[in-house]
């Protein structure tokens, strides 16, 4: 069966709330602990039950009110959101006060809020929504996993609307820890596509969905389909594992007018995605999208809000590309994410 995107919210490095401008120049992510660009959340939440969230769960529930709004849709059938790393910030001010206060007298409002399911929760409690709620913590698979059990809830008929979501959050601890383990860049301003260097640039953020089995004025894209694999152990099984994907949808390559590599400048990780697109989509117009989110578990959430965005306005920004070929036309756009050569994932959206 087709399954819709009828309304989508975003909270990203990009000033992306309201929808994205295409044709502004974008706020390139080139330098570390890249935040967000929040909304004046009072506008969106009451301020006394705002006073009492987190910054996540501000942005998220923001996101996913947004996205509600735009399709439309006032109690969804489902909520599913994916994270890799919960609310990072409760999580360390709970840590931080276990160590500052001896292990005695703590408040238990930070750990409450600091669990990967707040803010799924959180969305219902205030939309009083009583119906499926589930939150997937897989690493780099999350968003992709909630977005699967989506299309299960859709396709199985159990609900005409489900609202997903991923997101995650960057905090100082956070990023000085995975500094250690060397997943950032040492230097500024680096060209994603021309780097020579380690590491990534560190992003944050929170994108909703609102799925539905039929269209609407509203909709934005069509989700084909979504797949992933988990530590391949070579380029030749990833390829034959991006074909089989498309095979199985009766589909060739030459059918995907623009292919969205998760390329996050890492010296040691590019180069299997050229291997990928001189192999399967040599002559197909290929683009990146982590110079305007950053790098995070959840990106490929990004990912689908600025193809869904690509689809509805059918215009590629010049900013995105990174092939001399342009799309003649935009009706299938493949988005292809990874995370150190572990989890890898597909994700393809169509023209409505």
């Amino acid at each position: 069966m087709e399954v819709f995107i009828n309304g989508i919210g975003a909270i990203s490095p990009q000033d992306s709330l309201d929808g994205l401008n295409m044709e502004a120049l974008p706020v390139l992510v080139n330098s570390s602990e890249v935040k967000s660009i929040e909304p004046v959340y009072k506008n969106y939440i009451n301020p006394g039950k705002a006073r009492r969230m987190s910054r996540m769960v501000k942005m998220g529930v923001t996101a996913a009110l947004k996205a509600l709004q735009e399709s439309e849709v006032a109690m969804p059938d489902a909520i599913i959101t994916g994270t890799a790393m919960g609310c990072l910030d409760d999580t360390e001010k709970f840590l931080n006060a276990i160590i500052d206060n001896d292990e005695q007298l703590l408040t238990p409002t930070a750990f409450i809020q600091s669990t990967h399911n707040t803010l799924g929760a959180q969305i219902a409690l205030l939309l009083a929504c009583h119906n499926y709620n589930f939150t997937y913590v897989q690493r780099a698979f999350s968003f992709e996993n909630a977005l699967l059990d989506g299309l299960m809830k859709l396709s199985e008929g159990d609900a005409q609307n489900v609202l997903i979501g991923g997101h995650d959050d960057m905090t100082s601890g956070f990023y000085t820890l995975y500094d250690r383990l060397g997943y950032w860049k040492k230097e500024v301003g680096e060209d994603l596509l021309m780097s020579k260097s380690k590491g990534a640039y560190s992003g944050e953020g929170a994108a909703f969905f609102t799925l539905a089995s039929k269209s609407s004025s509203t909709s934005y894209a069509k989700v084909l389909g979504v797949d992933m694999l988990y530590k391949p152990t070579n380029t030749d099984e990833i390829n034959s594992w991006v074909r089989a994907f498309l095979d199985a949808k009766n589909i060739e390559p030459s059918e995907i007018d623009l292919v969205l590599y998760g390329i996050n400048g890492d010296s040691r990780f590019y180069p299997t995605f050229e291997e990928v697109k001189e192999a399967v989509f040599a002559e197909q117009a290929s683009g990146y999208f982590k110079h305007l989110s950053g790098e995070y578990a959840t990106s490929t959430s990004f990912a689908m809000y600025l193809t869904a965005n690509m689809l509805k306005k059918q215009f590629v920004p010049d900013y995105v590309l990174t092939s001399a070929i342009r799309p003649k036309s935009l009706n299938r756009v493949l988005i292809l994410n990874g995370s150190r050569n572990e989890n890898y994932s597909l994700t393809l959206l169509g023209k409505c």
